[in-house]
């Protein structure tokens, strides 16, 4: 669920109050039946209790695709290509899942990174693990680990401004950079569309929600938002693409601003160029914890 699977959305609600202790109450309780509830009943339930609901930030950022992307989708058909780019209801999108996989993998490679340059020899080896564990969950190689769910909660997202074009081409080896003989395969990516006067354009949206725990292992809150808007930054600059084939110039994202929504509901937009004034104090969070000693 922390992937964009079961989403749910709530629609012509009603809502009902009864007192047990009131004989009339109880009847109404017996008696019920959807037709009445629907038609004699308001729209607008209470509030939730304070605390119902988990707080946490929310990122939303719009990315533009310059050129193709390919997340794999494949068939058992021979009449039908290799693999297509990945859809849902014949709308092109990229799955939760492939976001949260260049998340982590970006989110590690830069904290990696800082612990090279300030952190003490002991903390070099551990710190982008430890982070990207309490963000992600750990992996459960040994039995003495304990699950534990993932605080980036990370949606699926659709693509608009594209257009599916299906070619047939050499299978490269990898080794000499030469065709494979006889390897023939077909393919079917998304690329952007001639839509605008400006030339091709394709974008998509991400919206990322990250649980506000007060810490996590020994993981500030505060250091885990740092770590993740340095990796929208990296991604906006086209450091982490998207899909596969990345190699050939696929899946590159481009992105401007990032609208943050704290826990309390203030909307923020922070540019994606690391140096977001209304980042800097989570920016100094992630430096001093990579920076502490080890225990």
């Amino acid at each position: 669920t922390t992937r964009g699977f079961g989403c749910i959305k709530l629609e012509q609600t009603r809502w009902l109050e009864l007192s047990m202790d009131q004989p009339q109450d109880a009847q109404k309780w017996l008696d019920f039946d959807w037709t009445t509830m629907m038609e004699q009943h308001g729209t607008t339930p209470p509030s939730a209790p304070e605390g119902c609901a988990t707080r946490s930030w929310k990122f939303d950022v719009e990315f533009d695709l310059q050129g193709p992307l390919l997340v794999r989708s494949y068939t058992a058909d021979p009449e039908e290509p290799d693999f297509v780019q990945f859809a849902a209801h014949s709308t092109p999108v990229i799955p939760g899942t492939s976001w949260a996989g260049i998340i982590r993998h970006a989110t590690h490679s830069i904290v990696d990174e800082i612990a090279e340059q300030i952190a003490q020899p002991q903390r070099r080896t551990t710190a982008a693990a430890d982070l990207t564990d309490a963000m992600f969950g750990p992996h459960l190689d040994t039995q003495d680990v304990k699950a534990q769910r993932s605080s980036l909660t990370v949606c699926e997202s659709a693509l608009s401004g594209e257009t599916m074009a299906e070619y047939t081409r050499n299978r490269i080896d990898r080794f000499t950079g030469g065709v494979v003989a006889s390897a023939l395969f077909t393919e079917c990516p998304a690329f952007p569309a001639m839509s605008s006067p400006e030339g091709a354009h394709m974008c998509t949206k991400l919206s990322l929600r990250l649980a506000e725990r007060q810490q996590t292992g020994n993981v500030p809150a505060q250091a885990q938002i740092g770590a993740l808007y340095l990796a929208l930054c990296d991604m906006a600059h086209g450091l982490v693409p998207v899909g596969g084939e990345s190699s050939i110039g696929r899946g590159i994202l481009k992105g401007t601003g990032v609208n943050v929504t704290r826990p309390g509901g203030q909307n923020e937009q922070w540019s994606l160029d690391g140096s977001a004034p209304a980042a800097q104090p989570c920016l100094e969070s992630l430096y001093q914890w990579v920076h502490q000693e080890e225990e």
